[in-house]
């Protein structure tokens, strides 16, 4: 299945980076290369070079890759089922509130093209109104890597200590 990257720069800008300025996008396998091991071999460069953030959400013990936000610091993972910090603004590094994301559109990690923005005024306030198409949960989804990505998290923490 193709994947649809869609951006409207007339409406982010509208709204200043709302969602951007919340959390970080999600990156999906497919950001990193096509098969299981190269994947993984490019989530370690990657993370090496700190542009990526190993995510547990919710207080789950799952992964996923999004990219860096501001109050990451030097950290690159967080502890599996518990989150450092709150995940609500906690803006991407990667935004400029002048132009946007700086990444172009066939660059932006998955989970920021795939990303549909939309929004509305509601009394004079613009009001994000953001949200995925139907098959971007697919296109994001780590299941498969859970195992890897804990124990590269686990290496992760033990050389942050």
């Amino acid at each position: 299945m193709e994947i649809k990257r869609v951006e409207n720069r007339k409406i982010c800008a509208e709204c200043g980076g709302i969602c951007c300025k919340a959390t970080p996008c999600s990156h999906g396998p497919s950001d990193f290369g096509e098969s299981h091991d190269e994947i993984m071999a490019n989530i370690e460069i990657a993370l090496t070079e700190n542009g990526i953030y190993l995510a547990s959400y919710r207080y789950q013990p799952k992964y996923l890759v999004r990219t860096r936000g501001e109050l990451d610091r030097a950290y690159s993972a967080d502890l599996p089922g518990r989150r450092r910090h709150p995940d609500n603004w906690n803006r991407c590094i990667h935004l400029d509130t002048e132009t946007g994301c700086t990444f172009s559109l066939q660059d932006r990690p998955l989970g920021g093209a795939l990303y549909k923005p939309k929004g509305r005024r509601v009394d004079g306030r613009f009001v994000n109104a953001c949200g995925f198409g139907r098959n971007a949960k697919e296109f994001l989804s780590w299941e498969e890597y859970q195992d890897d990505l804990y124990k590269l998290a686990q290496m992760v923490l033990k050389y942050n200590r």
